[in-house]
């Protein structure tokens, strides 16, 4: 996976701890195929999949947007952990 791609593994995580089922996540969106090679590291989604794929999830637009941010500053920690934040 590369270093900057690390949406995937953090979409996976947090859909399993969901227990969402993969195909219910991209109903309608895209192919669960895509879904997979997205958790794999292996393409980084464009913004509107992303926002949908998040919201699907239960998680704010501005939580995933915010991360770069937050990454940048500091290290590789990820929205999960920004929306998190306080609980």
């Amino acid at each position: 996976m590369p270093m900057d791609n690390i949406f995937g593994s953090l979409l996976y995580s947090i859909r399993t701890e969901k227990n969402i089922k993969a195909a219910a996540l991209v109903r309608g969106l895209c192919d669960v195929a895509v879904l997979k090679r997205i958790e794999n590291g292996e393409v980084l989604p464009g913004y509107l999949l992303r926002s949908a794929l998040i919201n699907r999830l239960g998680l704010a637009t501005e939580c995933h947007t915010a991360s770069y941010m937050w990454r940048s500053f500091f290290g590789r920690r990820g929205w999960a952990d920004i929306c998190n934040f306080g609980r």
